[in-house]
């Protein structure tokens, strides 16, 4: 194997660095996140279950009724009701996931949080008892996980936010009796996968050297902003090579299911350190354009006159604005063939009722009424969202423009070694398996690719174009670096 090839395999889950002794404990946070729950007349209830009387389930069970899409039995809800989270295989392979998915830094800090509660000492100290939390019956762990959210130390409530958020993503995503009862479907009857566009994807064959590739123009990242920028630049005749870590997704693989995220999301989805805020980053192949809902919202006036105080004038000019309503009309954007659903009718519908302003969003789907059921932010399975990979990708390709997906841009490569002029870029290019899956399942051997360009555009979005221009040695002076 040569320097410029690298033999890999389904990546060691990063999860191993707990073992089961630290799984036990966080199953048994989550267990107390998601209780187990049955009557109270039921006859050896075990120390990992609630009793709760019989009445009080059964007004339960009305509320649950009243907000349900289908009607389901008694039976059916105590059954949910007494499910227990660590007895789910599907919820601890998502558990484990989520764990992987974390920064090597919080990994390594939970770990370190999980192990201190097992001691005698941190359990005293964390519940108030001296038997390690994953031994005390449900009941007391429920109780101790609500003391957290009360406690006045911020590190408590923050525990237990990043407690319930593991615990409520998972169950929601893996649980099919939660799914069912409360009538998820990933897509309607009416939702028929749209035609597929062929990317022809540049492939690379096994060398012992850097395979380049030269070109006018490389875009780092298919999402909003690279993908008009390659429609646009191809069209005008110059040679556009788009780059992405993420891989395609054809319509007909649209919406993704829950708990396999991680493909169109990146890291499955973002926490902040405080566990308060959810992000969610596209990480397939046309970025956060394949993954957000349809709405298509010009930058308000207000925004705009911000940044112009802030020295960005173009903001404030007519070109910008005329630069908006084309990216509009190119997109179909607009809200007359809206057909809303219940609850969106319901709200536009209460918001007149009581006197506030209320108007549909506009939305990038062309003409035709726009109502297929889909599940728009884990992709669009007919096709209809004029977004990146439906709409100005294809455009670009057929204006001439290349594309490489499962590239990993390294470092951005410049002329003399200082950063004033960028000639190209250096990364490492990962080919999907024998079985056409871009989560490897069996070897696959990465390439380095080298590519030089007369112009490169950073487009990777607000998290991951900072990250490769810190890895590259750039720093930002408030102006644009190309």
């Amino acid at each position: 194997m040569s320097a410029y090839t690298t033999q890999t395999s389904l990546p060691a889950d990063p999860s191993s660095s707990f073992d089961e002794v630290h799984f036990k404990a966080l199953l048994a946070l989550l267990d107390a996140v998601i209780p187990s729950i049955v009557e109270n007349a039921t006859t050896s209830i075990g120390p990992n279950y609630l009793a709760v009387p019989s009445n009080e389930l059964r007004g339960l069970y009305q509320k649950a009724l009243c907000g349900a899409p289908n009607r389901f039995s008694f039976e059916e809800f105590l059954h949910y009701m007494a499910s227990r989270p660590s007895d789910d295989p599907n919820f601890v392979a998502n558990v484990r996931r989520a764990i992987g998915r974390l920064a090597p830094g919080a990994r390594y800090q939970l770990r370190l949080i999980l192990g201190f509660m097992l001691t005698r000492f941190g359990s005293l100290i964390s519940t108030g008892y001296w038997t390690p939390f994953s031994e005390q019956p449900l009941r007391a762990r429920a109780s101790i996980l609500h003391s957290w959210q009360q406690s006045w130390l911020p590190l408590w409530p923050t525990l237990a936010r990043i407690f319930i958020t593991i615990g409520k993503a998972c169950w929601s995503q893996t649980n099919q009796q939660f799914l069912q009862l409360n009538g998820y479907r990933p897509y309607s009857d009416k939702a028929v996968p749209g035609p597929p566009f062929d990317f022809n994807f540049i492939q690379f064959p096994e060398s012992v050297e850097p395979n380049i590739i030269r070109t006018d123009v490389v875009i780092v990242g298919s999402g909003c902003g690279g993908a008009v920028c390659a429609k646009v630049l191809a069209e005008a005749g110059l040679r556009v090579l788009v780059v992405d870590r993420g891989y395609h997704f054809p319509p007909h693989k649209f919406p993704r299911p829950l708990d396999k995220v991680d493909g169109i999301f990146q890291g499955g989805g973002l926490v902040s350190a405080d566990g308060s805020t959810l992000i969610t980053a596209g990480s397939c192949w046309g970025g956060g354009g394949t993954v957000n809902w349809c709405a298509s919202l010009q930058t308000p006036s207000n925004i705009r006159k911000e940044w112009a105080q802030g020295g960005l004038t173009f903001f404030e000019d007519a070109e910008f604005q005329d630069s908006l309503d084309r990216v509009c009309v190119a997109m179909g954007v607009g809200d007359a063939t809206i057909q809303g659903n219940q609850g969106n009718n319901a709200l536009l519908e209460g918001s007149r009722k009581i006197g506030w302003r209320a108007a549909t969003c506009p939305q990038n789907t062309g003409p035709g009424i726009h109502y297929c059921g889909s599940s728009c932010g884990l992709g669009c399975r007919t096709g209809k969202k004029r977004s990146s990979s439906n709409y100005w990708l294809p455009a670009a390709g057929r204006a001439g423009a290349r594309f490489i997906e499962g590239f990993e841009v390294s470092q951005v490569m410049f002329a003399n070694g200082e950063s004033s002029k960028a000639t190209g870029l250096l990364g490492k290019w990962t080919p999907r398996n024998g079985h056409g899956d871009p989560d490897p399942s069996s070897p696959v051997t990465q390439q380095i690719v080298e590519v030089e360009a007369n112009t490169v555009i950073l487009a990777g979005g607000a998290i991951n174009t900072p990250l490769l221009m810190m890895r590259s040695g750039l720093k930002v002076n408030h102006a644009p670096i190309y």
